[in-house]
């Protein structure tokens, strides 16, 4: 026991840190209010991309790609959406906290904390699964979101988010993500040699152009944590203690039982194979905090935006706690 709960704390740790060193950064005032806002851009559209597009290219073919466990994880977002209706169905009399709740049930920060995350726990291999993944996870998550938040808004509030849900589509870090499944698609049609190589790859004709990627890749996540570490900033009020249990129990907790639930489900009974390479992406899709562009939305639907972020950042605080206690549990059943 002891052993798994050192493995899920060296899996956790070197994230916390890196937000606390951006938390440090940030308090000792090295820098203006407008750096780090500045650096989140930066990094949700340029190093974010690079990283999902380096670690698909990493992947042998589109047909090496575990299709059927990428559609389970997509059915477990569609799963805690529908679990989210029904708990600001049943707890949630507030129509200006009902979406608010209901996004939180699904929508985790699986680009920002979840992929470094699934990399630490299952290295390269669960790095390119979450990154195939990833496209179909921000869709997911933007049109449930449109969903979710227009449900509870006006007409003239709902047509001016769905026009941000149109614009997210157009997102960074789904380009980059459709990309490199059409470069996995491109490369099945480029002939090889007596020896089964390619005529022409990146990594082997543009060896410095593949090492540029590969360095690129490597600074979005700690950048990312520290850039999040100085954005971070404890509310100065309160939200309705009912519907903060009820997100933050939602999302930090329910959403990774259902998550593994479903994933176990899934290899027992022949539908799909999850190993070392997928479950590290299941914890990391399903385990992580409520995202930070969510209050974002909340803001632009008319929603309470007060409520959206203490949320983010409650689950944000407590995660690093529950996390460690489903890592522990998954590694202890022999999962990773």
């Amino acid at each position: 026991m002891l052993a798994h709960f050192q493995f899920s704390f060296n899996a956790v740790a070197p994230m916390l840190v890196l937000i606390l060193v951006g938390c440090t950064i940030q308090r000792c005032g090295i820098f203006s209010g407008s750096f780090f806002p500045d650096v989140n851009r930066l990094i949700f559209k340029f190093f974010l991309p690079i990283m999902l597009y380096n670690g698909i290219y990493n992947i042998e073919s589109l047909p090496s790609v575990n299709w059927p466990a990428v559609a389970v994880c997509v059915a477990g977002i569609f799963l805690m959406f529908a679990v989210g209706y029904l708990a600001q169905r049943l707890f949630i009399p507030d129509p200006r906290q009902k979406g608010v709740i209901w996004q939180c049930m699904f929508r985790s920060n699986f680009a920002l904390i979840g992929l470094p995350l699934a990399q630490s726990l299952g290295g390269d291999e669960a790095l390119a699964f979450g990154a195939v993944i990833s496209a179909f996870v921000q869709l997911s998550f933007n049109s449930l979101a449109v969903i979710a938040l227009t449900s509870a808004s006006s007409d003239e509030r709902g047509q001016r988010l769905r026009k941000i849900g149109g614009q997210m589509i157009r997102n960074p870090m789904i380009i980059a993500s459709l990309l490199g499944l059409a470069t996995l698609g491109l490369r099945m049609l480029i002939p090889q040699t007596a020896d089964g190589e390619l005529v022409f790859s990146i990594r082997k004709n543009l060896p410095f152009l593949y090492t540029a990627i590969g360095n690129a890749a490597k600074v979005a996540s700690p950048l990312a944590m520290v850039s999040l570490g100085a954005q971070f900033s404890l509310p100065r009020e309160r939200a309705d203690a009912k519907p903060m249990a009820v997100g933050v129990i939602g999302r930090i907790v329910v959403a990774p039982v259902l998550g593994l639930c479903l994933a176990c489900l899934a290899t027992g009974t022949g539908l799909a194979r999850f190993g070392a390479s997928e479950y590290p992406a299941v914890i990391a899709l399903f385990g992580t905090p409520v995202g930070v562009s969510s209050a974002v939305l909340v803001q632009s639907s008319g929603g309470d935006v007060k409520l959206a972020n203490q949320l983010v950042v409650f689950t944000s605080i407590l995660s690093m706690f529950t996390l460690v206690v489903f890592i522990s549990a998954t590694k202890g059943l022999g999962l990773l």
